[in-house]
């Protein structure tokens, strides 16, 4: 049985090179043998890889010049990030192996899928108090940032409050819900104050649709550093995550502090799927950065 421990939340890891190194290529290739992700040797398999100090010289000329060592190797670039110094890429377990021995590479782990979680909608909104808010503040001028399976912008509770967004999965400016959980979401957070539906906890706030989740639900950790980068991009004041997964992950850590750095409130799903009170908070919720939500 393969086995390795999650990342913690107190910062960057203090281990030594070669040490990070082996332990992301052991929980790589643990994956592989688990059946989590079904691989020939020579298939390539999705991974974030983190480089090194943020150079000074600039990210983006920096990381042209370290693609080079991937594409060497023949690495799939999918997307460089700029909220973090890392990319991700598609990669063959030989390819991983041998870039590990790149002296710039700080990590390399998977990209690690992650599922939508259960929400409650009008018992919530009462349970909060929402409505005795309302008289005084229903959330105008702020810009909420729906991370998921994108949002249903047609329909009459969202369509109003709708203003733009973003399809991940798909690359593109169209982020149709083709799941209904991230529409669902979106109207516990907004759904407008209309005499129709539901009533939201912000019925005039702005949201954007930000979807990461495919039409099953599920979807990779990268694309979800896509969305957060989008949200710091685009000046969002909260970034709303009802998705988890058990694993943590380097990269994610990263972007969801530097993010809350740069001022961004973000808030996520706790999951409610642990057995005790100690063990029921999944990633991102996990992290000191993100606001855990959970079920009552």
């Amino acid at each position: 049985m393969c086995s390795t421990k999650e990342p913690k939340d107190d910062g960057p890891m203090t281990s030594t090179k070669t040490f990070i190194k082996t332990i992301a290529i052991i929980m790589i290739i643990c994956i592989l043998l688990s059946g989590s992700v079904s691989a020939r040797q020579d298939d390539k398999i999705p991974v974030i890889i983190v480089f090194k100090d943020t150079p000074t010289k600039g990210l983006a000329q920096a990381q042209s010049v370290q693609a080079s060592s991937i594409q060497q190797v023949d690495g799939e670039i999918e997307h460089r990030f700029h909220v973090i110094n890392a990319v991700s890429a598609k990669m063959s377990p030989q390819a991983i192996n041998a870039l590990s021995k790149n002296k710039d590479i700080l990590y390399i782990e998977p990209d690690i899928e992650v599922h939508a979680l259960s929400q409650s909608v009008s018992w919530g909104v009462n349970r909060v108090d929402a409505p005795s808010v309302h008289p005084f503040n229903k959330g105008a001028g702020i810009k909420i940032a729906v991370v998921d399976s994108g949002i249903d912008y047609t329909h009459p509770d969202l369509n109003d409050n709708y203003k733009g967004g973003y399809d991940f999965v798909n690359n593109d400016n169209d982020p149709m819900d083709d799941h209904g959980h991230g529409t669902k979401v979106a109207g516990i957070i907004a759904a407008e104050d209309n005499a129709f539906g539901v009533l939201g906890v912000a019925p005039e706030a702005s949201i954007y649709g930000l979807k990461v989740l495919r039409s099953d639900g599920v979807g990779y950790s990268s694309n979800i550093i896509r969305a957060i980068e989008w949200a710091v991009d685009n000046d969002m004041d909260i970034v709303s995550m009802s998705i988890g997964s058990n694993a943590g992950s380097y990269a994610y850590q990263q972007a969801v502090n530097n993010a809350y750095n740069s001022g961004v409130l973000l808030v996520a799903s706790a999951g409610n799927s642990g057995s005790t009170a100690t063990d029921n908070v999944m990633y991102p919720a996990k992290y000191d950065s993100v606001i855990a939500i959970s079920a009552m």
